[in-house]
């Protein structure tokens, strides 16, 4: 993570800035019936980064 603005020491321009998004983890059960695929897996968050989370629910 880049937390202080800067790349291998050198400064980050002032108009460059990164955002993320976070697939959200969730727990499968047998009744669900959605194809699951099989090339990515979603992993829980670290603790460190759970504050982070900004819920907007289903899009």
């Amino acid at each position: 993570m880049l937390i202080d603005k800067t790349l291998y020491g050198v400064n980050l321009p002032p108009n460059i800035f990164f955002t993320g998004a976070i697939n959200p983890a969730r727990k499968a059960n047998s009744s669900d019936n959605q194809i699951h695929r099989v090339d990515y897996m979603v992993h829980e968050l670290p603790q460190s980064l759970q504050k982070l989370v900004v819920p907007y629910g289903i899009l």
